[in-house]
């Protein structure tokens, strides 16, 4: 199997799980649910973020070994990554403030996001990303990185995305921002992510790595959203 080939089978494994079928994610995307409903799930899910994507990747810079010969490579894409999520030199550009963009456009006042805690289920989302960085080999991590976390995202925020239009539709595309640029943008981070895999690839012991990495991930997707589903729809 090529390396193209392999990298389609996972993006394919990804397409096809359940989690992007999950009811919690279709309640959304329809609007079933009430505008403070979908207001505590977007400010739960800025949470999620906040707690979960940049630690996880500083947990798998901080931990890929000295002597992996991949190293400058992982370093060099996680590094631009962060870059970017720290708004590339400008920091009205972070993507933490577009989500405050975000939170305000549907109704919040800073106070309520800015000193909100997150929820059991978020944090345990969060610490479960991270423990993957802190006790998985680095193919197993950027298995998980790039295919259950960057290229999930897609079609998670996808799916906010339309609720968002269907129950605000008065939303700029200024206030959307941080939903669309990543479904634009997240594409080519999850392809970067992707071809910092690549000389992992030609190990057998490696792939079983990297699919192990996008499995762990999914899962903690699913239980993340079994629980938030309970809250909609208790």
């Amino acid at each position: 199997m090529s390396f193209m080939e392999f990298l389609d089978r996972l993006k394919g494994f990804v397409r096809n799980d359940i989690s992007l079928n999950h009811l919690y994610l279709e309640t959304i995307k329809n609007g079933n649910v009430t505008k403070s409903q979908l207001m505590t799930e977007l400010r739960e899910r800025y949470l999620a973020s906040k707690y979960t994507f940049v630690p996880f990747m500083a947990t798998i810079l901080a931990n890929i070994k000295p002597d992996d010969k991949n190293l400058i490579l992982v370093r060099y894409t996680l590094v631009n990554n962060l870059f970017d999520e720290l708004g590339a030199g400008k920091i009205e550009n972070a993507h933490i403030n577009h989500w405050h963009t975000l939170l305000r456009g549907v109704g919040f006042q800073d106070k309520q996001f800015l000193k909100a805690k997150p929820s059991r289920a978020t944090l345990n989302h969060a610490n479960a990303f991270i423990n993957i960085a802190k006790t998985m080999p680095t193919a197993f991590s950027m298995g998980a990185f790039a295919y259950g976390y960057e290229y999930f995202v897609i079609f998670e925020y996808s799916a906010f995305l339309e609720g968002c239009k269907n129950l605000f539709p008065n939303l700029t595309a200024k206030d959307l921002f941080q939903l669309i640029s990543h479904i634009g943008h997240d594409p080519k981070h999850a392809d970067d992510a992707i071809n910092a895999l690549r000389p992992y690839v030609s190990q057998k012991k490696n792939k079983k790595l990297i699919l192990g990495g996008v499995k762990e991930a999914l899962s903690i997707k699913r239980q993340y959203f079994d629980t938030r589903y309970k809250v909609l729809k208790p």
